[in-house]
């Protein structure tokens, strides 16, 4: 209920109202036109700061590291748990080889993109190939 008695008040109606500290997240003029919004819009961060959330700067630092060690968990659980003990058993590298090649040969070709612009052409009124042609692309 806190966070939303910061957001709904009066004073988010006077125009030098800001949300954040910093400043960044402040309230739009209502006499701005179209290229004002766009200015404002564009001057905003890709990733929201945790000020606007009313978290602390290490809140970033926090959630990069609770990516890390995910990430790192996970390739982790992508070794092989093997004994070298076994006699006769592959070393791990040719594990991870015989693996990689086993996930090569499950991907299909690549597509021929000249084929498929010829059987679907990019036309104004067939806005899916358009679509088609960039998917196969990727």
């Amino acid at each position: 209920m806190n966070m939303l008695a910061d957001f709904y008040h009066p004073d988010v109606l006077h125009e030098d109202h800001l949300y954040s500290a910093s400043g960044i997240y402040k309230q739009i003029s209502s006499e701005s036109d179209h290229a004002g919004y766009l200015a404002y819009i564009r001057g905003l961060p890709i990733n929201d700061l945790p000020e606007v959330f009313g978290l602390h700067d290490n809140a970033n630092i926090t959630f990069a590291q609770n990516e890390t060690f995910a990430l790192l968990g996970d390739l982790l659980k992508l070794q092989p748990k093997t004994s070298s003990a076994a006699a006769g058993s592959l070393s791990r590298e040719e594990i991870i080889e015989g693996v990689a090649n086993d996930l090569l040969q499950k991907c299909p070709a690549p597509f021929n993109i000249q084929e498929v612009s010829k059987q679907y052409p990019v036309l104004y009124e067939q806005s899916m190939n358009t679509v088609l042609i960039q998917e196969a692309i990727r």
